[in-house]
């Protein structure tokens, strides 16, 4: 094989890194966000942090809650991961 064909292959799995990685990033970052509508939504249908909620209505919060966490560290990771492969592109242009 020569080096061509192997720099067009580490250009292209670079590329689709680098897509796979921001899509990743997008969609976290949405379910985050749809979770965050939702815990708050949860909150004021419930009647906010004050009151004392039944054991399904702190459960679906509880759900809510973990749903945006996990979402919103996902989101970090991918961002990571996304800027890595923004930078290996550019220097591979240079």
């Amino acid at each position: 094989m020569n080096s061509s064909t192997t720099n067009g292959t580490e250009v292209e799995k670079l590329i689709v890194e680098y897509i796979e990685q921001q899509q990743k990033s997008l969609y976290h970052h949405k379910k985050k966000t749809d979770a965050e509508k939702e815990y708050n939504k949860l909150l004021a249908i419930s009647g906010g942090e004050e009151k004392n909620f039944s054991l399904d209505e702190a459960n679906n919060i509880y759900k809510a809650y973990q749903e945006m966490i996990v979402n919103e560290e996902q989101s970090k990771i991918a961002e990571s991961k996304f800027s890595e492969s923004y930078e290996k592109l550019k220097e591979l242009g240079r």
